[in-house]
């Protein structure tokens, strides 16, 4: 069973309407959320320069078109994988 996952979308609603999704199916996990793919990317950094496999997420939920990143949900997945 997944425990962890990072949501990243640039709109506020999809992150409310996401935990309230999972209060209501009851479903217990650390859900972490930001607005843009360059914070994403940030974060998978600092994850992977200091080995910290214990907060790094177990799934990552990626919009596609992230509006005001200076780049896509795409080339975020591409990065990630390439780290």
């Amino acid at each position: 069973m997944i425990d962890s996952i990072l949501l990243v979308d640039d709109e506020d609603l999809f992150h409310l309407v996401f935990e309230d999704a999972c209060s209501l199916l009851d479903i217990t996990l650390s859900l972490k959320s930001v607005a843009s793919a360059d914070e994403a990317e940030k974060m998978f950094k600092k994850w992977y320069e200091n080995n910290a496999t214990d907060d790094r997420p177990e799934c990552v939920f990626v919009d596609l078109n992230i509006i005001g990143s200076s780049f896509d949900g795409i080339e975020l997945v591409r990065r990630i994988n390439f780290e």
